[in-house]
């Protein structure tokens, strides 16, 4: 019995293992009936599953979920730039840069009008001079300081420690600054291969003798009426006129007063006056004037002074009018009016009431001014006469034709002007080609 029964028991180890194997026979079993593959991972219910939560474990998620969404955020807006980057380049948004116009006058002065004494000095070779600076497209906008407005370029002028350019390395400084001049430009900058042409600056602004004179006498007639009329003291004026150019100018002025007089009625022949010999050589030699309104230095020191003293007096004196704080404003609302003698080729300005010695007419224009230079600072300009030797000679011409016949080109433009009066432009050239040829038919049998 008992060996029997010992035979049949087994040990509780064997018995374990025995029931671990059915088990996994059986899995495998209805795995092969099934076709699916076990699952060997044990599956949690939600509420086998608790998260720990703390606060600082709180703040680290907040954090990292603001970051997160920062970084979707800036990835999307990169990803929109860049699909509209075709756009943004083409935008009207974006400020226009100004376009160059390098045969243009206008611009030419806008440019030479930059460069002041304070910012640029003077004495500089002609290749650096203001008018080829200019003539490249710089403007002046700090102490030898050179701005291109086309290409937002800008580079400063080296000059020698002394600003003696005679010397060796002011030569080298002379070369280098003329080669930069086209080099500082950015390639796609027009001004890299063109330049406003210098015969240009030079040129003169009257087509004829009687132009001229007209030209002159108006300017004269704007000094004697501004700075010259009854009760002004004149200034004493240095020139290198002579006499017999003096003489020429009052004589072109009778001229122009006698035709004046004739053309108008009686009655307002008496409200023509003549002009002073001064300012006749000032408008020979370029010289204008124009009035210029500001607020007198004296009246704005009285305000401030009044002001402070307003702030320091007692508070019951506040309410108490006084004469000071009356002519204190009556101070702030005073203006003064300047008369300025400007050249509108160099823009050299002077204030006529600060003359207190001659002004010569000649030098008082910068170096570079067609007035006084006769290669207006190029230097690839000849010699040639300057503008005021070129107005006497018009001057001059204009006496000579009054006093016999005009010029044949003269005449020709005042007879077609006085033919071409007519309805049709093409009966007027008829008529004027009829004239022209009768002339000198008649010219020949005489």
């Amino acid at each position: 019995m008992s060996t029997g029964t010992s035979g049949n028991s087994m040990p509780p180890e064997l018995h374990q293992a025995l029931e671990a194997l059915s088990t996994i026979d059986c899995s495998l079993q209805s795995w092969i009936g099934s076709g699916s593959l076990p699952s060997f991972h044990k599956t949690f219910d939600q509420d086998d599953f608790r998260l720990i939560s703390t606060p600082a474990l709180e703040s680290l998620r907040s954090r990292a979920t603001r970051l997160r969404r920062s970084r979707d955020r800036s990835s999307s807006k990169k990803l929109l730039l860049g699909r509209k980057s075709s756009f943004t380049v083409t935008s009207s948004m974006e400020p226009l840069k100004p376009r160059a116009h390098p045969s243009s006058l206008i611009e030419f002065h806008q440019r030479l009008r930059s460069y002041k004494l304070s910012s640029y000095p003077a004495g500089k070779p002609r290749g650096l001079s203001p008018p080829s600076m200019a003539a490249n497209g710089w403007f002046n906008v700090q102490k030898n300081r050179l701005r291109c407005d086309a290409c937002g370029s800008s580079w400063v002028l080296a000059t020698p420690s002394k600003g003696d350019w005679s010397t060796n390395s002011g030569k080298q400084l002379a070369e280098l600054g003329i080669r930069l001049r086209t080099d500082k430009h950015q390639v796609s900058c027009p001004w890299r291969s063109r330049r406003f042409p210098s015969s240009i600056y030079r040129a003169t602004r009257w087509n004829t003798s009687t132009e001229a004179a007209k030209s002159l006498f108006r300017v004269a007639e704007r000094f004697q009426s501004s700075v010259f009329h009854d009760g002004q003291p004149s200034i004493q004026l240095e020139h290198p006129l002579s006499n017999s150019d003096v003489t020429a100018l009052t004589t072109a002025v009778s001229i122009l007063l006698s035709s004046t007089l004739n053309k108008k009625p009686a009655s307002n022949s008496t409200s023509t006056s003549t002009v002073s010999e001064q300012c006749l050589i000032l408008a020979l030699f370029g010289w204008d004037i124009k009035s210029l309104t500001t607020i007198t230095l004296s009246s704005q020191l009285e305000t401030c002074m009044s002001l402070r003293t307003s702030q320091t007096v007692a508070p019951s004196s506040l309410n108490q009018p006084t004469s000071k704080a009356t002519d204190s404003n009556n101070n702030l609302n005073s203006t003064e009016e300047l008369e300025i003698i400007s050249c509108s080729l160099c823009h050299r300005q002077v204030i006529f009431s600060r003359l207190t010695q001659p002004f010569n007419v000649l030098t008082e224009h910068r170096d570079y001014c067609p007035n006084f230079d006769s290669r207006c600072g190029f230097e690839d300009l000849e010699p040639a006469l300057t503008t005021w030797q070129i107005l006497l000679g018009l001057i001059k011409k204009f006496i000579e034709r009054q006093g016999g016949q005009p010029s044949t080109l003269e005449e020709v433009v005042e007879r077609f002007k006085s033919l071409n009066q007519c309805k049709s432009p093409q009966t007027g050239v008829l008529n004027f080609v009829r004239d022209a040829l009768t002339t000198s038919s008649i010219s020949k049998l005489s």
